[in-house]
């Protein structure tokens, strides 16, 4: 259960984490640091025919993704626990 005093963290975190492909794309951005990003959040990335189609996070970062998860089917009405 996430506790009312954690849920503005995790907020902002769900919300870096919805920021993300954005920064991905970002000009500004280079492969190096691309890499650098991938190499620090994730455990695996699987890529078919030039296209992401699975991620695992790093277990640092696992229950960010988590919340993300959740926090969106909330948004959208939901009421699946997870």
């Amino acid at each position: 259960m996430v506790s009312k005093r954690s849920t503005p963290d995790l907020d902002r975190a769900a919300e870096l984490l919805r920021d993300l492909p954005a920064l991905w794309e970002h000009p500004g951005v280079t492969q190096e640091q691309r890499r650098d990003l991938a190499r620090e959040v994730f455990d695996e990335v699987r890529i078919r025919e030039g296209k992401l189609v699975a991620v695992k996070p790093r277990p640092d970062y696992a229950p960010l993704f988590a919340y993300s998860i959740w926090k969106e089917n909330q948004e959208d009405g939901g009421d699946r626990s997870w």
